[in-house]
């Protein structure tokens, strides 16, 4: 990883009870993908995974541009 840890990776829920936090490695889920923590609550989690992940998702379109102009 880089020194932003795993701020610029896309995260998930954990596959169970959906509190947990992961910062992803690969296309699918995986075992090995990192532990970034846990939330209180599951709805919690897929907030702040979504929110995350849209926000890296606006961080990308800002700096490649949009798709036709690539």
């Amino acid at each position: 990883m880089t020194d932003d840890g795993y701020l610029n990776s896309r995260w998930r829920n954990g596959r169970h009870v959906g509190r947990t936090l992961y910062a992803t490695s690969g296309p699918e889920p995986s075992d090995s993908d990192p532990l970034i923590g846990v939330m209180d609550t599951p709805e919690l989690a897929a907030r702040v995974v979504r929110d995350h992940n849209a926000a890296l998702n606006r961080t990308v379109r800002l700096t490649l541009g949009p798709a036709d102009e690539r």
